[in-house]
Parts: structure tokens; sequence; C-alpha cells
């Protein structure tokens, strides 16, 4: 009894409080879907909840209405470590329970319902708290420069958000409406370029991508042009593609590279949220490029 009593406890204090504030957290900024370890799960869920569990707690146990209000107990005071070691009794040894019979289901009751205002109050505060946290991950590109801001999303922000977002959003910049522009790589070796205004996810994975004003790069002319003798202008072979919304398959994508100013955030980013995952980034800045390898720590290709 007293296990199944547990992972009740566990459910209610961890698991549901976690999943309530990555609900409100994902409202703002979608999340990596990556199953986590258990001890990870249990980590990061403690973590989470622990202050608005604490301040809860002092609320319910001594300030008005939190110590009233909802499910009022009618009880005599200091009733309620006697209902507590009643209940707790019980359900250890079958023996205490028929020997207080009597008094066990009172104490059951008035337990039960002083256990459901304090949840009814914590979890108002993770909802609270999935909120704070998703308005400030959302101003990412603004505050990051804040030491305690700094310091609160390297262990709780950032290891939480989709890689995804990073890339092919303007989370990193302090003004939203700053241009994601990249040049996307194609299997069959057709080079498509513009900017970014969507992307979808099939989990953790992207599914593909919508470019505004997008180009195509003519490879093909350039070479033939080269061929001839001619002298040639790379930057002159874009084509422009009669489409205000071009749509990119994933599965289609060999690789891709971001243009974006301020490529440098980026890079930070990812060496603290995923440290050393198997990807790397590989960075244009005009028509110089940098790129590195998924080894210590990646740089920043989205491939």
């Amino acid at each position: 009894m007293l296990a199944l009593t547990f992972s009740i406890l566990l459910t209610l204090y961890l698991i549901i409080p976690d999943a309530i504030f990555r609900f409100f957290f994902s409202r703002y900024v979608p999340l990596r879907s990556l199953v986590p370890t258990r001890v990870e799960t249990i980590y990061r869920a403690v973590a989470l909840s622990f202050i608005p569990f604490v301040i809860s707690t002092i609320l319910v146990f001594w300030a008005w209405p939190f110590n009233t209000y909802p499910l009022r107990v009618d009880a005599r005071p200091g009733s309620r470590s006697a209902d507590y070691k009643t209940v707790m009794a019980a359900l250890y040894s079958e023996d205490m329970f028929k020997k207080n019979y009597e008094e066990f289901w009172p104490a059951l009751n008035r337990s039960t319902r002083r256990q459901c205002r304090l949840l009814s109050w914590y979890y108002v505060l993770v909802v609270l708290e999935g909120v704070a946290f998703g308005f400030l991950s959302s101003n990412y590109g603004k505050y990051q420069k804040n030491r305690i801001y700094s310091a609160l999303a390297d262990g709780l922000l950032l290891p939480n958000i989709s890689e995804w977002h990073v890339f092919l959003t303007a989370f990193v910049f302090a003004d939203k409406k700053s241009p994601v522009l990249v040049d996307v790589l194609c299997t069959d070796g057709t080079l498509y370029d513009g900017q970014v205004t969507q992307y979808f996810l099939d989990g953790s994975k992207l599914s593909g991508m919508i470019l505004d004003n997008p180009r195509r790069y003519d490879r093909k002319s350039l070479l033939a042009d080269r061929e001839m003798g001619k002298t040639v202008d790379p930057n002159a072979y874009w084509r422009k593609i009669p489409s205000a919304n071009f749509y990119v398959f994933a599965d289609k994508i060999l690789n891709i590279n971001l243009k974006s100013i301020g490529v440098e955030r980026v890079k930070m980013f990812v060496s603290k949220s995923i440290g050393d995952a198997a990807i790397s980034v590989t960075i244009k800045t005009g028509t110089v490029e940098e790129s590195s390898e998924p080894s210590r720590g990646p740089a920043a290709d989205a491939s």
C-alpha cells in the first residue's frame, strides 16, 4: 500500500507538474521532444517544481486565504500532524488500520482535502512558472547578456528548447523581425536560397520549411559559360522562383547554411544547449563560409 501511495504522490507532485509546465512553456517556444532518461526526467521535474512547491507549502500553512480555500477543513488546531500519522500508520500496518479504523476515515478525509488544497495552489504556481519561463525564453535575444538570466537559461531554458527553433527563427536576436536567410542544398544537387518564414517538425525532426522570395542557383549555366571561356560572376546565376511561399521537404534537404547576421550567437546557443550532440552548423556570411565539425562543442550546419 505504501508503494502505491508513493507512486500516486510522485505522479501528483512531479510528473503532472512537469507536464503542466511544459504545456504552458511550449505556448511560447517549441520544446525538444527527445526522450530523456528516467533520472533526467526526475531531475528536471524536481528542479522545475521546487520553487512552486516551497512557495505553495508556505502559503498553505501560514497565509490566508491559501490556508483555508479551497476545500476548507473543520478540525481542531494541531490535528494536521495527528491526521497524517494516523493515515500513514494505517497504510503501513493492517493491524494499525484495524485498531484505528474509526479514526482512520475522518483523518483520511481531512488529509486528502489538505493535500488537494496544496496541489491546487501548487499547480497554479506551476502554470505561472511555465508562462514566465516561456516569456523569458521567447525573449532570449533581448535578455541573454544579463548574468542572472544567462545562468537561468543555461540550466533550465535552453536544454528544453528545440534546436530547429534556434536555427530557423530570429530566436537569438533582440529584434524578432530579423530575417533568417538560408541556402538549402537538396539531394538532387539543386541549391535554393530564401528567407525562412515557417518550419515544421515531426517530433524532434524537421519535416519541411517555407521560404519567402526563393531563388534557385543555375549551376548548369555557370559551368557551361565557364567551358566556353566566359568571365563569369557566380552571384549572377541566381534565378528567382515565381512563388511567394516555396515549400522544401526535409527528406530532400542535404544541407542548410545559415546566412543571418549575428551567427556567433547561434554558435553560443548550440554550444550551451546541446554540447557534444551529433549536429554541425555551417555558417555563411556574405561570400565567406565558416564551417566546423561536430567535435567538442559544435559551432553552428543544420544538416
